[in-house]
């Protein structure tokens, strides 16, 4: 079997995230995918049907309501208790190598569960001979973990291989031009050692590739005992790709978007007035306008104008209007608590007056998820036993918001009808402040606000989007 051989989870759940990346990302990717998601109608041209695309509204629900659950979750900072020490200090402000600090990291995982319900994330080591010889997190996406496989050892369920697809920016003879190139990353345990291969193609014009290279990475000259890779997901952290949280709400937009194309198409066809001449000489030559009179010789001629008004695209306009309610409706729902039956024990200290949202359960397996990475992280670089806290927020008090009003503040945000900080100051209506601060000065504390390990520039204050 080739390296590249996806797993029938990842092949059964990639047009899901095809179609929550393209709807996600407006208009210009959803257009870019051609008749993919819009149906070429009959007859049609490249040119019409590229007129056809042009003309229809993509709905942009998916970003604002990613944007607004992103939000709720960051409208308070994240807690996040780490080992004091330099040496730890300097890699939270740094935990990909690439500028990134801990919070911004976690930002970035939350968005990706919040639109994909997947993500994963390996702990490397930079290379014995660097200067700063340490390890460090590599994000992947959901569309970049395309293999997994598990196995009881010791009587427990044990990760023995993951296969990560990775595109490399290679030089090419322009200095300003890259060359992409496709490689995998394959992560084993072989008889309880950490194995890492590389896969590269075997030439540029084949879809063949060969192992080029093998390595057991060390941990204080020791092999590891794991694969240091954690998944992410929106309940937890299960190996098996779960269904997006907005998945309901795509497919609505997309039935949007079509409808959208109907209409538009519709009103450009019957939307202006036509004028019409019955009878005239075909030697004739009419001009029209408010200071033109059209003089004909044949009484019997008739000249009119052909308007639209029958009901045939009221249908049409009801069917939009209807879609946008109920994409309104199911973005919503994520953030209305729900009664839950049995829950694991490490749920139950989550739990406020019984219930949880399922917002509040993305917030909780995101959580998990980061603090088991960071867990890693410090292990690889001594700690034998870390004890890190990761917890994003879970109290959004939204039950104090009637169903209607709820649905109502994002239908208007997802319809660009009120600024993102006017919904996240009604999300936060309801929740416990002093009674001597106003929320001015509350948002202005967050700003303010240092996280343990964390350095209080601008550019890593927790809650700030990057």
């Amino acid at each position: 079997m080739p390296v590249q051989t996806p797993h029938a989870d990842y092949a059964y759940r990639k047009p899901d995230w095809a179609k929550l990346r393209a709807f996600a990302e407006g208009a210009r990717a959803v257009r870019a995918s051609g008749d993919v998601y819009l149906p070429r109608l009959s007859g049609q041209t490249d040119a019409e049907f590229d007129a056809y695309k042009r003309r229809a509204e993509v709905y942009g629900a998916i970003d604002r309501t990613i944007d607004g659950l992103e939000g709720a979750i960051f409208l308070k900072a994240p807690n996040i208790e780490v080992p004091v020490g330099a040496e730890i200090e300097a890699m939270t402000k740094d935990v990909d190598l690439m500028g990134k600090n801990l919070v911004e990291w976690i930002r970035t995982q939350v968005r990706e569960v919040l639109t994909t319900a997947r993500g994963g994330a390996l702990v490397d080591f930079t290379p014995a001979e660097a200067k700063a010889a340490r390890p460090y997190i590599v994000s992947y996406t959901a569309e970049q973990i395309i293999n997994w496989e598990i196995a009881t050892i010791g009587g427990a369920q044990t990760l023995i291989l993951v296969v990560l697809e990775e595109i490399t920016q290679l030089p090419s003879v322009d200095p300003f031009v890259k060359t992409p190139k496709r490689s995998f990353r394959v992560l084993r345990l072989i008889e309880g050692k950490y194995v890492v291969e590389m896969w590269q193609a075997v030439s540029e014009k084949t879809e063949e590739f060969t192992k080029t290279s093998e390595t057991i990475p060390l941990r204080r000259g020791q092999p590891l005992d794991r694969i240091p890779f954690i998944f992410f997901g929106a309940t937890g952290q299960s190996i098996t790709p779960e269904k997006p949280p907005l998945t309901d709400v795509v497919e609505l937009c997309h039935q949007h978007y079509m409808a959208a194309a109907d209409y538009a198409h519709g009103l450009h066809w019957v939307g202006l007035p036509t004028p019409y001449v019955c009878g005239a000489r075909e030697k004739d030559t009419l001009k029209i306008g408010p200071s033109t009179a059209i003089i004909l010789d044949d009484p019997t001629c008739k000249v009119g104008m052909l308007e639209f008004t029958g009901q045939g695209l009221s249908s049409l306009e009801k069917r939009l209007n209807d879609l946008e309610r109920k994409m309104a409706v199911l973005g919503a729902r994520i953030l209305e608590e729900q009664k839950t039956a049995a829950e694991a024990a490490d749920t139950v200290r989550l739990r406020q007056g019984g219930d949880i949202s399922t917002l509040g359960a993305i917030s909780d397996a995101v959580s998990r998820a980061c603090e088991a990475m960071v867990d890693l992280l410090l292990w690889w670089n001594g700690e034998e036993k870390p004890d890190s806290t990761v917890e994003l927020n879970m109290d959004f008090q939204l039950a104090k918001l009637p169903p209607a009003e709820l649905t109502a503040l994002l239908q208007a945000w997802q319809a660009g009808g009120i600024s993102k900080e006017s919904f996240l100051f009604n999300l936060k209506r309801g929740q416990l402040l002093p009674e001597d601060r106003t929320v001015e000065d509350e948002m202005a504390k967050l700003e303010t606000e240092t996280l343990p390990g964390m350095s209080s520039a601008p550019d890593t204050v927790p809650g700030k989007k990057p």
